[in-house]
């Protein structure tokens, strides 16, 4: 078969599988194109259709294939599970603290990966899209940070481990000037058999990047000691943070080097008792800024960095909590919200945005603001979301903030669908939306673009108008037939805000 025939009949598979997604066909035809699409991967290369055989099977049977896929791959071993409810994935990605990664699949959204990049640290997310493309995504994610360990990897560390193991035990049995038959050791030293996993994407970067990794040295392979799971530690940082929406500031590879963890020193924040962690950071006066971990509220972890500064590792906890706490919005380079820093024990405002500063610069993230508020104030609301975003918008006082700032709020507390439908201007990630505000909701005045931008964050930039400061949806509708579309968001929020004062004024 000729590569004129082989691309016509890929394009005749995509329409096939196309009319079968979207189910155009009746039960005759459908059918009939299963079978059509059957015959032509008897008639061809199977690698050459890999792709289209993975769109059709995960159409067809999705979580099946999705576990397949992933017990194929070069990571199988390290590979957690797929998942139907966040709770769970969650669950059993962080029982195990070293890295790893699952899927998430949604009918709707399709498949998410969430990636553990190094011991103890939250995972990072991929968008919601088709398994080939946050396959690559990870993939994107490894070649970058080296995260997770091929199985040729982990097969040849057991080897070399298990090698290790036979050859004390020999030494501690046999007399020091002992001769050693080599017979007797061949069990013990096995050569090492590498796996050659196909890999579902089959481009040639990846290929060459996967050759890299299967051809590393046996002198340069290093065991590293699993990590207790009771302890919680943070390593050292001497890496780049990527750019990409994620729900932890804490996503990089782990380094060589523990760090130092102070374990006579627990935090009591309410009813928890918090161990804390040196972050070692460069600059001197970050040399005394420590993490604090929630073992027993882990799902903090998911919107807020809880920092302490200690002036004396023992210092006294109330001293400490009896200072300011200071409350910063933590973004990417991107203007995205990543999550809130909580910083405790900071002695004024100039040492807490510096701390803040140089914890978030590690990552390569900012800060969009920071604000003061009272510990009594802030502990019954630090371990939920929600309360926390209340807390920080309605009775914390503001400290810092960037230029043209506009705060985050949570996606779940907005009513999403548009009221009036109009054409908006293209969106970027600092584009806030316009929000209006009535009894106890939020809705969309502008802010459909935003939002498609990316489905894994948190919290987006918005302006709230309220229906009690005199803002209703007449006005609203009148002021949008009297712009140009498409429609900038600021532009619309200047136009409202224009009319309102001439009608204050007339």
């Amino acid at each position: 078969m000729n590569t004129l025939e082989k691309s016509l009949l890929i394009k005749e598979l995509h329409d096939l599988i196309d009319a079968l997604t979207h189910k155009r066909l009746s039960l005759y035809e459908t059918a009939k194109a299963k079978a059509r699409i059957k015959e032509i991967f008897m008639l061809c290369d199977k690698p050459i259709f890999q792709k289209q055989l993975l769109t059709f099977k995960a159409s067809q049977n999705p979580i099946q294939t999705a576990v397949t896929f992933a017990e194929q791959s070069l990571y199988a071993q390290s590979f957690r599970g797929l998942f139907t409810q966040l709770e769970a994935l969650e669950t059993v990605l962080y029982q195990q603290p070293e890295a790893g990664w699952a899927i998430l699949y949604q009918p709707r959204a399709g498949w998410q990966i969430w990636l553990i990049p190094a011991a103890d640290r939250t995972a990072l997310l991929s968008e919601f899209q088709d398994l080939e493309q946050v396959y690559r995504w990870m993939l994107e994610q490894q070649q970058q940070y080296h995260c997770l360990q091929t199985d040729a990897e982990l097969k040849q560390a057991a080897v070399l481990e298990a090698a290790q193991t036979v050859t004390i035990e020999a030494a501690q049995t046999q007399p020091i000037f002992a001769t050693v038959d080599p017979e007797e050791n061949k069990a013990a030293d096995p050569p090492i058999q590498f796996d050659f996993i196909r890999d579902h994407i089959a481009t040639e970067e990846v290929a060459s990047s996967d050759t890299q990794v299967l051809d590393v040295a046996k002198d340069e392979l290093t065991i590293e000691p699993t990590a207790d799971q009771t302890i919680i530690s943070n390593a050292t940082l001497d890496i780049t943070q990527p750019d990409a929406t994620t729900i932890d500031t804490a996503q990089m590879t782990a380094g060589t080097q523990k760090p130092s963890v102070n374990p006579a020193y627990n935090l009591l924040l309410s009813q928890y008792s918090c161990p804390i962690s040196a972050l070692n950071l460069s600059q001197n006066e970050s040399a005394q800024l420590y993490r604090v971990f929630l073992p027993e509220a882990p799902e903090v972890t998911q919107y807020a960095d809880v920092l302490v500064h200690l002036s004396d590792p023992e210092e006294d906890q109330q001293q400490v909590l009896a200072r300011a706490v200071y409350l910063a919005e933590q973004t990417n380079t991107q203007g995205r919200f990543i999550k809130y820093v909580v910083l405790l024990g900071a002695l004024d405002q100039m040492q807490a945005i510096r701390l803040t500063q140089n914890f978030c610069q590690q990552f390569e993230h900012e800060i969009a603001a920071i604000r003061e508020i009272s510990w009594e104030k802030l502990q019954e609301h630090l371990f939920d979301f929600d309360q926390l975003f209340q807390c920080y918008s309605h009775d914390a006082q503001i400290v810092w903030q960037q230029e043209h700032y506009f705060p985050f709020i949570p996606i779940q507390h907005i009513q999403t669908t548009k009221f009036i439908q109009f054409e908006e201007s293209e969106a970027q990630s600092h584009t806030p939306l316009i929000l209006l505000k009535e009894r106890q909701k939020i809705r969309v005045i502008h802010g459909q673009k935003r939002l498609q931008l990316s489905r894994t964050e948190q919290a987006v930039p918005h302006i709230l108008l309220d229906r009690q400061q005199g803002i209703s949806w007449q006005m609203i509708q009148k002021v949008i037939s009297q712009l140009q579309q498409p429609i900038d968001a600021l532009q619309l929020c200047q136009a409202l805000q224009m009319y309102q004062e001439k009608e204050v004024s007339a």
